[in-house]
């Protein structure tokens, strides 16, 4: 990144779900040269209008199982589909950007542990 930016003519974007961890050392090797841009997720109206549907219970349903990430305005609205893009994005945050980062040995743990956490996080009583 460094290089082609000192050649000159190009814009340059650095994405993933691993710039918080990275955003440290962004700082460090581009010196000030970067500009943070942070992505969120659809809210429940702006799912409505990428997707075209109309405020109703089966359109509320949809947003909550298959969350807002504006990459799915290009994904069919249907569980094998969606599903697939997801697990894809929470493989590549456990273990491209954590386990790999953080050398974790333990893998098998750490998929219970976040499997716990997820499931106990929303509940009414919770040991968290």
């Amino acid at each position: 990144m460094r290089s082609l930016s000192a050649e000159g003519g190009y814009d340059i974007y650095c994405t993933g779900s691993n710039a918080g961890l990275l955003s440290g050392e962004l700082a460090t090797y581009l010196s000030g040269r970067y500009v943070e841009i942070k992505a969120f997720c659809l809210s429940y109206n702006e799912f409505l209008d990428f997707h075209k549907l109309q405020n109703n219970v089966s359109a509320f349903l949809k947003y909550v199982r298959y969350v807002g990430l504006p990459y799915q305005f290009n994904l069919k609205l249907e569980n094998d589909v969606v599903y697939d893009y997801l697990r894809n994005i929470y493989n590549t945050i456990l273990f491209k950007d954590v386990v790999k980062r953080h050398r974790i040995r333990n893998i098998a743990f750490l998929e219970r542990l976040v499997i716990y956490l997820a499931d106990n996080a929303g509940s009414l009583v919770s040991a968290l």
